[in-house]
């Protein structure tokens, strides 16, 4: 009897190490687990930082002459930062580029006052605006009272920075009319091309419009300024649609600079005031 049990015995030890084996076999050699993602506010606290990404285009956001970020928007997102906790952190990126960076995940934010469009929203995830805004037309100082209207432009050469709603006007009134659209990846290049006469005229946004003119009045001037698209056109600040949690945080800063009217003086300090 005895003989009988110990070979049950040894069966069993056989098979539990058998299993043991091809067990570790499968942990050794099966597909690695998928970790969950972390949320927007995760990722940036783990990090410590936030990455804002920034376009020159004052007085919204620029580069001093020390080379740190100023602006409205570039001291909103440090009291963002201030509010998770972090680090802020600016990032140059051309305006083009900006919304593949955020995809990227190369920044966590747009910030430089950014139009919510149609298209625009089917890639990104807006925070509620903050304010409201105009196109101008910006023409050489001694040529401003030559133009009244955009006909005024037909024929002639209009400029325009890449993938702003500026470049969206541009095309809507001057495509099909014998006009010379322009189009320049950063809106110094774009000034610089008016003030040499490559263009007649420059569209951007009102209140960067008259921050140039004000600072170089013997240069530019507005001839006149327009409707975005026909219909009131707000700034927001942009995250990835999956980072939710972050435009949460942003909106409640917003909100909050809204109610004890830190944000009216901010745009006091900024000359932007509507």
């Amino acid at each position: 009897m005895k003989a009988v049990w110990r070979s049950v015995a040894l069966a069993v030890i056989v098979a539990i190490l058998a299993a043991s084996s091809v067990a570790a076999y499968y942990e050794c050699y099966r597909l690695p687990r998928t970790k969950p993602e972390l949320t927007g506010i995760e990722r940036i606290k783990k990090r410590g930082v936030l990455v804002v990404g920034h376009d020159i285009y004052p007085p919204w956001s620029f580069r001093t002459e020390e080379g740190t970020w100023d602006g409205f928007d570039v001291e909103v997102m440090k009291r963002v930062a201030e509010t998770l906790g972090v680090r802020y952190v600016g990032k140059e990126v051309i305006w083009e580029s900006v919304i593949p960076a955020l995809k990227a995940k190369e920044i966590d934010v747009i910030a430089s006052a950014m139009s919510i469009t149609p298209e625009r929203s089917k890639e990104v995830l807006y925070t509620i605006p903050y304010y409201e805004v105009t196109l101008a037309f910006v023409v050489r100082a001694d040529e401003a009272e030559l133009y009244k209207t955009p006909e005024d432009f037909v024929g002639k050469a209009v400029g325009a920075q890449a993938g702003t709603t500026g470049w969206d006007l541009a095309k809507a009134l001057y495509e099909g009319t014998g006009t010379d659209i322009k189009d320049f990846p950063m809106l110094p290049e774009l000034l610089m091309a008016l003030e040499n006469g490559i263009v007649d005229v420059a569209i951007f946004d009102t209140p960067t419009a008259r921050h140039y003119c004000n600072e170089e009045p013997e240069k530019f001037a507005v001839a006149f300024t327009h409707p975005t698209h026909g219909y009131p056109d707000y700034y927001a600040y942009a995250v990835r649609p999956e980072d939710g949690d972050l435009a949460e945080v942003i909106n409640t800063v917003i909100m909050e600079m809204m109610e004890s009217g830190e944000l009216t003086e901010l745009m006091e300090k900024w000359g932007v005031t509507p």
